[in-house]
């Protein structure tokens, strides 16, 4: 429903910049006040991620643009909240900044626990970003997914749901999990081959799910959901890979085992004979009393 798309929603994901979505952030810019907070980012000038832009651009001779990061939206929503709030812009993407230390309470909200020494890395498009454990992320997608209808994660979940195409683009995995499984599942794709999501209540799982995948080897999502594949097949969630040629794939794990883990006692026996450091004390035993 194009009627109900909200120039904050690009924010919520990481637009690949095509031509409609471009087009669409322009008309925002020149309907509001918002124009001038463009001069204040930090933001780099690059092309489109979206590849038929991109060569678009460059055989018309137009030359990068912030307009074209992917990053753009969150830092004119991150501006427009300083300007809201009468915060100073020019360090808004400082850590010490209010912006970020009202984020820090947001994330003890959802989390239910403290973060007084969160930790920050910086991302490629200079914000500062909390650094989470996969457990903390699930547990923020696992909410999201639950959150109560008046709540704002509510907002976020419903415009996430009814436009996919605003969190990634027509050919990224995030956007592509959300149009094949519509009201069931938010995803998103995140640096250095992260790919988080949420799954929505079922009587199985009454609060839902968080599901955090990372890949070793950096931003590859589509390898990041066939990685998840049983896990997919399990909760009948929607999605098509592609043949990968000459390869057998062989999954390691089933979904029972993830979602209900069994603890393998590995421990050898201890007798006078297992082995120890050279130069250490051998294992002895004195048994002073044995009860059955």
């Amino acid at each position: 429903n194009s009627s109900s798309l909200d120039w904050r929603t690009p924010a919520l994901g990481s637009v690949s910049a095509n031509q409609e979505q471009v087009e669409q952030i322009k008309k925002w810019l020149d309907q509001s006040d918002r124009k001038t907070l463009v001069e204040k980012m930090v933001l780099s000038p690059t092309y489109p991620w979206d590849e038929t832009h991109r060569v678009l651009l460059k055989q018309s001779g137009s030359g990068p643009s912030v307009l074209y990061h992917m990053c753009f939206s969150k830092h004119l929503n991150i501006l427009d909240a300083c300007k809201n709030h009468g915060w100073d812009t020019s360090h808004y993407h400082k850590t010490d900044h209010p912006y970020h230390q009202r984020l820090v309470g947001v994330l003890e909200e959802i989390l239910e626990e403290k973060c007084n020494e969160l930790h920050w890395t910086k991302d490629g498009c200079k914000l500062p970003t909390p650094v989470l454990s996969l457990k903390q992320m699930a547990q923020l997608f696992q909410r999201l997914m639950s959150a109560p209808s008046a709540n704002a994660l509510s907002f976020v979940k419903k415009t996430m749901e009814s436009h996919p195409e605003w969190i990634g683009g027509p050919e990224r995995v995030d956007s592509t999990l959300m149009r094949l499984n519509p009201g069931s599942i938010v995803a998103k794709e995140g640096a250095d081959g992260l790919l988080a999501i949420g799954v929505a209540a079922d009587k199985k799982y009454p609060r839902g799910l968080g599901i955090v995948l990372k890949l070793a080897s950096g931003y590859q999502p589509y390898l990041a959901s066939l990685a998840l594949k049983p896990i997919f097949e399990f909760l009948q969630i929607k999605f098509e890979w592609a043949q990968l040629p000459d390869q057998n794939l062989v999954f390691h794990y089933q979904p029972w085992e993830v979602f209900s883990p069994k603890v393998f006692d590995i421990s050898p026996t201890l007798h006078s004979k297992i082995a120890v450091w050279p130069g250490d004390i051998p294992f002895q035993q004195k048994i002073h009393l044995h009860v059955e």
